[in-house]
């Protein structure tokens, strides 16, 4: 078990609390992927690829030497298998499997369709594989129903999702769209870091989805987990979350209820971003035709309008964020960049001081490619200081 945390079960879930309060921007837990598949960098290392596998075309290796040291495991999965049919041969081949043993897998819950696709998986695999790792056919395809509940995306500092692992402890965390932690990964390894003060005998969540989504869209993609968040973010009612006009009045004196974890900081922002976001503003649309003008305005090397998107963005997101949110910090390092590349010095310091505020909380000095880019942005302006 992990020093200072202990398990609970609720709802018929098991999930993690802590016996001592934890202080927002501290590292919870870290914890070694017990098996990963890889589709975007080396499989054995991360690293930028060089070339793919010959026979299946799928697996990526930056050198020779990583796809020597995989081809004992590659040469069982070397046949366009699922990703999850996958894992069970990585899990199995290191002899980890009885690890994830106590996790749920919900088989009762689920649908004949998602047995079937099970089923489907295990059969897939070839039946030398299955006798010479020993696979047993039930517990294979439970061990494979508990991936589809507790499996991770494994992503890179910038959220890009890089993978997939099979974490021990990780998978302890229960789902909240209002979490007080987040996710991060030094290569395959999940660090777990608190975005707010948490207090002891708190519980410790994650969100295992996009909190950003309207609620029905959030149930639905909670749906195959194969349970209702009962969180505050999904019962609260305020008004900005479901009528289709959005009220800046309404919003900013519903701010002070719902954000209840801010800081005085984050109110000022939120009160100052928060009139960028338009009326009629109603779903997850116009922010996606946002972020594509956005995008469009950058590929024209018109960076001052690309950064105007960018503020609207970020606005909607610190509506449907936490304060202290790993994206928050991206977008605005993005927003930043484009501003100082626009001229305009004032406006790119006030975005980089909100990533910076973030970033520390969600990234600290674990992510050091990201620590990089923001050290570059930091050093430019100064120097226009």
């Amino acid at each position: 078990m992990i020093p200072n945390l202990y398990w609970i079960k609720r709802n018929g879930y098991r999930g993690l609390k802590t016996k001592e309060r934890i202080e927002r921007g501290s590292t919870v837990f870290e914890d070694e992927a017990l098996a990963q598949v890889i589709f975007s960098g080396c499989q054995m290392c991360l690293k930028k690829e060089q070339f793919r596998c010959s026979k299946c075309k799928r697996a990526q290796y930056c050198s020779q030497e990583c796809q020597r040291k995989d081809w004992s495991v590659h040469k069982h999965c070397c046949s366009g298998l699922s990703r999850e049919a996958e894992m069970l041969i990585r899990l199995c081949y290191e002899h980890k499997e009885d690890r994830i043993l106590d996790l749920v897998h919900n088989m009762t819950l689920m649908s004949p369709q998602e047995h079937e696709l099970l089923e489907h998986w295990f059969d897939s695999i070839p039946q030398e594989t299955v006798k010479k790792l020993g696979m047993q056919r039930q517990k294979s395809i439970e061990l494979l129903a508990r991936f589809t509940q507790n499996n991770a995306s494994i992503h890179d500092p910038s959220l890009n999702r890089i993978g997939d692992g099979t974490f021990e402890r990780g998978s302890l965390l229960n789902h909240s769209c209002w979490p007080n932690c987040c996710v991060m990964f030094r290569g395959t390894t999940m660090i777990v870091r608190a975005i707010t003060d948490i207090d002891a005998d708190e519980e410790l969540f994650i969100s295992y989805i996009d909190p950003m989504l309207e609620r029905e869209r959030r149930r639905e993609a909670l749906h195959k987990y194969h349970f209702v968040c009962d969180c505050i973010k999904c019962n609260v009612s305020l008004k900005w979350l479901d009528v289709p006009i959005y009220n800046r009045d309404d919003i900013n004196n519903s701010i002070l209820e719902f954000h209840k974890h801010s800081t005085e900081d984050y109110f000022n922002r939120l009160r100052e971003l928060t009139p960028l976001v338009p009326k009629d503003y109603n779903d997850l649309t116009i922010y996606a035709a946002v972020s594509r003008q956005r995008d469009l305005a950058h590929e024209r090397l018109d960076f001052l309008n690309a950064a105007k998107h960018g503020g609207f963005l970020i606005a909607f997101m610190m509506l449907n964020y936490p304060p202290f949110y790993p994206m928050l910090s991206i977008m605005a390092i993005m927003t930043a960049s484009l501003y100082f590349n626009a001229g305009k010095v004032l406006e790119a310091k006030k975005y980089f001081e909100l990533a910076d505020r973030v970033y520390w909380t969600t990234h600290g000095h674990e992510c050091q490619e990201y620590e990089m880019n923001m050290e570059d942005l930091r050093f430019a302006l100064e120097q226009e200081h």
